[in-house]
């Protein structure tokens, strides 16, 4: 089931399915009933159904929004998640060769670009810097090419990344 009480629906005496629940109601919750010392019972509110309906309703709302991973893959070499609401995070690490440039090898192909990429350099001796990135034509890697602050290449670099891909929504973000 992944849905209550989804259409609105008014009943021949002019109640909704759904009603919005009182705020002292909302804040307090209802009121279970009492027993008294002498024995006797003070009733508690009554729970409408249209009420309960409202609840249950709003829940379901509330987890179809939410996001969740629905795939998941972690290895020494990286990893990458798969949310329900269509993102995908991958992670890794690549190392440099005598060339300067280190491929960064995606474990899972993007659907699409990407402008959501984050580097670490974790190992080099001295600064260097991340001059230029390349993504291939079937986003499945990226070439990161690093050089020193004189401009030499820069080898033996290991370079931790992360890559976000935002799966396009309909408002357009």
């Amino acid at each position: 089931m992944d849905s209550f009480a989804s259409t609105a629906r008014q009943y021949d005496d002019g109640q909704n399915n759904r009603e919005e629940i009182p705020a002292e109601i909302q804040q307090f919750g209802w009121k279970p009933p009492v027993k008294l010392p002498d024995g006797s019972i003070v009733e508690g509110d009554f729970l409408a159904a249209n009420h309960l309906n409202q609840i249950f309703y709003d829940l379901y709302q509330k987890l179809k929004a939410s996001v969740v991973i629905t795939k998941e893959v972690i290895t020494d070499a990286g990893g990458y998640q798969v949310l329900s609401n269509g993102d995908i995070e991958m992670w890794g690490s690549a190392t440099t060769g005598s060339d300067g440039n280190a491929v960064l090898n995606l474990p899972l192909a993007m659907p699409g670009p990407t402008r959501d990429i984050q580097f670490t350099v974790a190992h080099a001796t001295g600064n260097v810097y991340v001059t230029s990135l390349q993504p291939n034509s079937t986003y499945t890697a990226f070439t990161v090419h690093v050089v020193t602050p004189a401009g030499a290449l820069a080898s033996g670099v290991t370079i931790l990344w992360r890559v976000k891909y935002h799966k396009p929504r309909s408002n357009g973000v």
